[in-house]
């Protein structure tokens, strides 16, 4: 599932979960946007979603994961 839309499934305000996972406001619309979070965002999403975003779905060039 996508961010965006695991956000708005949920009604999750995207700047409280920015501040839930210590991330800027900026960088939280930029990953819905774009993808390609750093990894250990991409993990702290993850874990925060339940596993319902995954990190791999965060990065639309599969090869930025490693």
């Amino acid at each position: 599932m996508k961010l965006k839309e695991y956000l708005e499934k949920e009604r999750i305000d995207p700047v409280a979960f920015a501040v839930q996972i210590g991330i800027s406001v900026s960088t939280i619309y930029r990953i819905m946007r774009d993808g390609n979070p750093t990894r250990k965002t991409a993990y702290k999403i993850e874990k925060m979603t339940g596993g319902k975003v995954r990190v791999e779905e965060l990065f639309p060039n599969k090869e930025n994961i490693a």
